[in-house]
């Protein structure tokens, strides 16, 4: 009998030799869920982007003119696009900083798992969860618990960070330190998985300390960091659930007092939810998408060493 159930899952393939189906039928239900709920809506919105569509009538072709008001029209674009700046350009700064967090915990002779826990504990709550806490702290303004906690190790009183001119580095600071934890435990990983052999022959080249990372340890991690520092590119960009929870419980506002912490997807979900622009709403994630993809292609190519992708 299982040769017989063996057998009634096998198919000629092309070369002749039986091909098993039985694979195959086990990724069905991930691909057709890919395409309904992933591939089509993509398709689905691009072409809305060339619309002037409102859920409610029917959508109006406008050739590129989403694309147009977006790029040469919108202050609220471009503000969006300085403040997610921001967030991309913190990204090299958490990435050195899990790195040496890994090199720390990766180097203590004991507890290195109980570290390790405990320096990914953020990461491992929510972000909403995070938010609340966040925003509870930053609550009444200057007066508020971290201002106080703030004056006393040194800091000039009366902080504001519900103010216009501390929000936006409030929320910056706090989703790089929930974005420490993940890093750290890929370059934990990375570090445990460089032979020791390749140190004790640097060695006899001289190759020791500061010498021993820059030369054997970055390298063996290239495609690390390439990971680490894309992944943690898309997600700057994608920057939303924090930035809405601590807008609106702090200070009142969605994305914080005079938009002082509004980025893209924020720009998106107002343009789409609140306003009902869906096709301009859809064109500006497009031209979120764009830059993503030209920012992942430069960091492949810099993280290969300028060899060309796939080799």
């Amino acid at each position: 009998m299982a040769v017989q159930r063996e057998r009634s899952t096998l198919a000629p393939g092309r070369t002749g030799r039986k091909v098993s189906v039985l694979p195959y039928l086990f990724l069905l239900p991930m691909l057709v869920s890919f395409i309904v709920f992933n591939l089509i809506p993509v398709f689905w919105s691009l072409g809305l982007s060339f619309t002037n569509y409102n859920l409610i009538t029917p959508a109006h072709f406008v050739g590129l003119s989403n694309y147009r008001h977006a790029l040469l029209q919108s202050s609220l674009f471009w503000l969006a696009v300085r403040h997610t700046v921001w967030f991309v350009l913190a990204v090299p700064l958490g990435v050195a900083i899990s790195l040496s967090a890994a090199f720390l915990i990766n180097a203590l002779p004991w507890g290195q798992g109980l570290f390790r826990f405990i320096y990914y504990l953020p990461s491992a709550l929510s972000s909403i969860a995070m938010g609340v806490l966040w925003a509870f702290l930053i609550s009444f303004g200057s007066h508020s618990i971290l201002s106080q906690v703030m004056a006393d190790i040194g800091f000039p009183a009366g902080l504001n960070f519900t103010g216009p001119n501390l929000f936006l580095a409030f929320v910056l600071f706090s989703g790089m330190l929930v974005g420490w934890g993940p890093g750290m435990v890929i370059f934990s990983a990375g570090l445990r998985g460089i032979d020791q052999e390749l140190y004790d022959a640097g060695k006899l080249d001289g190759a020791t300390g500061m010498k021993a990372t820059w030369y054997l340890t970055l390298p063996q991690l290239r495609l690390t960091l390439m990971y680490v520092i894309i992944t943690g590119m898309i997600g700057a960009f994608q920057v939303f659930e924090s930035l809405f929870v601590i807008g609106s419980l702090g200070t009142g506002s969605q994305f914080g007092p005079l938009n002082s912490g509004l980025t893209l997807v924020p720009l998106i979900y107002e343009k789409a939810f609140s306003y009902m622009q869906f096709g301009y709403a859809s064109a500006i994630a497009f031209l979120m998408l764009a830059v993503i993809m030209v920012l992942t292609i430069i960091s492949m190519r810099l993280g290969q060493g300028g060899t060309a992708l796939g080799k």
